[in-house]
């Protein structure tokens, strides 16, 4: 039993590496392509359009499948995010509970950069979603006319 074990171990750990073997130089392994999350995220506006929770005592008529496209998307998202405070802060930091406030406009946001660069489609969502972040934070930075 325990020599199987050590047999499926390898398995699942060099997958991986053994894939990286089979790379060019130029490729990029992708675990959640744009057009995959910009589908989840799609689903994500049906059931919170303007990206909160619906009120409590509001009822939406959902299907499991939908339920599961929209938490992929805010999870993958609230994942990337993660991954840009890490990058930000360093890895010893003390972890404070935060909430992701224009998470709708960031939504919105992808879903209109994916649109209007299908050529991108089959990139890393995070690459997108990076650009995507970027946008809002120029888009708020610019002086306004008077």
């Amino acid at each position: 039993m325990r020599n199987l074990f050590c047999g499926l171990a390898f398995v699942v750990l060099a997958a991986p590496v053994l894939n990286h073997a089979q790379l060019k130089k130029a490729d990029r392994p992708v675990f959640r392509s744009v057009k995959r999350v910009t589908n989840d995220c799609r689903t994500f506006l049906k059931i919170f359009p303007d990206g909160k929770p619906l009120p409590d005592d509001e009822k939406f008529p959902i299907t499991v499948e939908q339920m599961g496209a929209a938490a992929a998307c805010k999870a993958y998202i609230e994942g990337v995010q993660d991954e840009e405070m890490e990058n930000a802060f360093g890895e010893k930091y003390h972890p404070v509970p935060s909430r992701l406030e224009s998470f709708g406009t960031l939504v919105n946001t992808f879903i209109k950069y994916a649109d209007d660069h299908p050529e991108q489609g089959d990139f890393a969502a995070s690459t997108l979603l990076e650009k995507s972040m970027r946008l809002i934070v120029e888009t708020q930075n610019k002086p306004r006319m008077k």
